[in-house]
């Protein structure tokens, strides 16, 4: 934390703008929560500069002239922390989003996946159904076929894959 606090101050006493993309980048590494602690610490200690946003009126002493620079270093010091939260709570949401996008492609990939099984399985049906339909026909046939040359016809049953003969 005391590395990027430091990478803060120099970037301000440079007069470089601060984001949490240039720390990183000047740091090489680190995550976006730990440099924003780190600016909101540095923020805290009153160490970025602001410009006074107006003219102090020469009317008054160097008292007000002081609490006039101390009321702009804590509003600036209050809308950095603000850009800051509002910088997190777009990376935490952008980072849900990445989330919930890449959770939704493979859903859709499955979903992909057991549609073309359900038409494969469908297909296999169709077929099983039609060659025990043609079995069934067969069977008639040859049944018909020994009554007409007079033999004794046998009775021949199929119970899940096992075929008995009885005379």
């Amino acid at each position: 934390m005391e590395k990027y606090v430091e990478i803060v101050e120099t970037m301000l006493t440079k007069g470089e703008k601060v984001t949490l993309q240039s720390v990183r980048r000047v740091a090489g590494k680190g995550s976006f929560t730990t440099i924003s602690e780190a600016i909101r610490l540095v923020l805290t200690r009153g160490l970025i500069p602001v410009e006074v946003t107006g003219p102090v009126p020469e009317s008054l002493m160097d008292v007000t002239k002081g609490l006039w620079q101390e009321a702009c270093k804590i509003a600036s010091g209050v809308v950095a922390s603000e850009r800051l939260a509002l910088h997190s709570a777009r990376v935490a949401s952008q980072e849900s989003q990445r989330e919930l996008t890449v959770l939704a492609d493979a859903l859709a990939l499955q979903v992909d996946e057991l549609a073309a099984q359900v038409e494969s399985l469908q297909v296999e049906k169709i077929a099983a159904e039609q060659q025990a339909q043609e079995a069934v026909i067969s069977l008639k046939a040859m049944q018909e076929m020994f009554q007409q040359l007079g033999l004794k016809s046998t009775k021949m049953e199929v119970k899940k894959g096992q075929t008995t003969n009885e005379a």
